[in-house]
């Protein structure tokens, strides 16, 4: 099985559906947030832990996708071991 991986991520967290994703309709949080990274996995993980989630916040590893995507080697769920830089514009 072949695996591609996305030379960059970007993901638009400038609003962000916090309940009934993907489609709504359902409690939108206005972040002002763009996530980007060469790590697909780390971009992930980073929404998930940035953003409240019906009302409660989680950790990548709570995440059946992003703990297999890490496991299948794709990228990385580790966040507190990588460097982030965040920008406010």
């Amino acid at each position: 099985m072949h695996s591609f991986k996305a030379d960059l991520t970007v993901i638009d967290g400038s609003r962000v559906l916090s309940t009934n994703g993907p489609n709504g309709p359902g409690k939108v949080l206005k972040e002002n947030t763009i996530i980007a990274s060469r790590d697909m996995v780390a971009a992930d993980a980073c929404a998930v832990e940035s953003f409240t989630w019906y009302g409660r916040k989680y950790h990548p590893r709570q995440v059946k996708h992003i703990r297999e995507a890490h496991r299948r080697k794709l990228g990385r769920m580790d966040i507190e071991n990588l460097f982030i830089k965040t920008i406010t514009i």
